[in-house]
């Protein structure tokens, strides 16, 4: 959803993103404080399109707030047309049409997020968008991206101005913060099945310092952050969503969860492999049910609960074939606060266990 005031009476205004199939629906606020829903014909039009994260910001300049709407979802395959992200004016009280071709880079990624930020410093903002996963095919993503906002026109630059993007991973949040204090907006990402993600931006080009700033110690399913100052020395610290403590997946350093990707022999397709560490080996995290029905040519070497309890992920498939997989580590699902210790980076404290039970 998103907040805003679209008409300019003082009250914020509420869009509501709908599924494939399901129209995104706008409601606004009448004389009363009440809000009412309004019938607007291009979202109707819009409704193959799954909404995954609407922004109501002021896209043109002309100060109202426009309409931007990450499209995603694993309903359709990948580089479809109803993947592409989109933009609709506000042509004055609350009236939208879509932008027209070419206002947008043709992009047709399955996002998650999207955040809007002056991040060069030319007076208009610009749009950065998360990647979430490739349509069949998790936990693979395709490249996030930053759009710079060149009078209304948005020109995709990440290749150019924020290369680690390509390769951030599967993004769940974004936020832009000035990590440094030196008055250039920084980017932070929280990432399913990795580490948060710091950007740093060096007078318009961003600089991956995920690993320097301590950040990529810590890998989890992070699913959200929000900023303030939260013990007063003046710069910005960070409260970051993980899965929680009230979950099986016991994730700690020294046994992390692990999840592998990509085709194992006697498959055709490629396949997702969850495990755990046990007794000093890489066990099944699924059943013996749930392998089998992935992985049918397995049946003969479990023909029995117990032979499959008994069986490690490595006994199963030797080491030369497991490494030829992707490989995604969590070693902490727990929520926590991380803290702006300035040139040292950042340090992890976690919430109390009160704000574990639930992602």
């Amino acid at each position: 959803m998103a907040w805003g005031d679209i008409d300019g009476d003082g009250d914020d205004d509420l869009y509501l993103g709908g599924a494939a199939g399901d129209a995104g629906k706008l409601y606004r606020h009448d004389q009363n404080h009440e809000l009412h829903k309004v019938n607007i014909q291009i979202f109707a039009e819009d409704d193959e399109y799954e909404d995954m994260a609407p922004l109501l910001f002021d896209a043109d300049g002309d100060s109202d707030l426009d309409l931007f709407v990450v499209s995603g979802g694993v309903e359709y395959p990948p580089n479809d047309e109803r993947l592409r992200d989109r933009l609709y004016w506000n042509m004055g009280q609350g009236r939208f049409i879509r932008a027209d071709e070419g206002v947008l880079p043709d992009l047709r990624d399955a996002g998650s997020v999207a955040a809007a930020s002056d991040f060069d410093r030319d007076g208009d903002l610009d749009l950065f968008i998360g990647a979430r996963v490739v349509p069949g095919a998790y936990p693979l993503s395709a490249s996030s991206r930053l759009l710079r906002n060149e009078q209304g026109r948005f020109i995709d630059v990440t290749h150019d101005e924020a290369k680690p993007l390509e390769k951030a991973g599967m993004v769940t949040s974004a936020l832009w913060t000035d990590v440094d204090g030196n008055g250039w907006p920084d980017l932070l990402l929280t990432v399913e099945w990795g580490s948060i993600r710091f950007l740093r931006n060096d007078r318009g080009v961003f600089k991956d310092e995920t690993v320097s700033s301590g950040l990529a110690q810590q890998t989890g399913w992070w699913n959200g952050i929000q900023g303030r100052d939260l013990d007063g020395d003046r710069d910005i610290d960070y409260v970051i969503t993980n899965l929680g403590w009230n979950t099986p997946y016991q994730a700690t350093v020294s046994q992390p969860e692990v999840l592998f990707y990509g085709t194992l022999p006697g498959v055709l397709d490629p396949r997702i492999l969850e495990a755990f560490h046990e007794d000093n080996q890489l066990s099944f995290r699924r059943g013996r049910t749930c392998i089998l029905r992935a992985m049918p040519y397995l049946v003969p070497r479990f023909p029995s609960y117990g032979s499959f309890a008994k069986s490690s992920v490595v006994d199963t498939f030797d080491e030369t074939a497991l490494s030829k997989l992707s490989r995604y580590q969590v070693n902490t699902s727990a929520s926590c606060v991380l803290m702006n210790e300035g040139k040292d980076g950042f340090s992890f404290r976690p919430l109390p266990r009160i704000a574990q039970a639930a992602p």
